[in-house]
């Protein structure tokens, strides 16, 4: 299950190994508890063979990569799209440390 640092602070982690909570926080990064319902900062979508089912078990969203035009998705900055070319290979974070306050939507 991918789950939000604050996720993870609520839920029973009895027979989750650390290294599986920590894969997923570095997934999905920082987020809050609103009213008992997480809110992630971000929304991570996979373009996978993966199936949509199984994507959304474990939180993720899903999208088939054969109908995907990246060009479609590029220079959205400020529509809050982002594309980052080989992102598996990169880890953000904010550079001033700073940790924006997520609001209930």
């Amino acid at each position: 299950m991918f789950l939000s640092v604050d996720d993870w602070v609520f839920r029973p982690t009895a027979g989750v190994p650390r290294g599986v909570m920590a894969h997923s926080t570095h997934v999905k990064g920082i987020g809050t508890y609103i009213d008992g319902v997480e809110k992630p900062r971000v929304k991570v979508v996979l373009a996978t063979g993966i199936s949509r089912e199984r994507c959304r078990k474990v939180n993720l969203g899903y999208m088939n990569p054969n109908q995907i035009d990246i060009a479609n998705y590029e220079n959205k900055e400020d529509k809050g799209i982002l594309v980052v070319h080989n992102a598996g290979e990169i880890l953000h974070r904010l550079s001033s440390g700073y940790i924006p306050t997520i609001h209930s939507q």
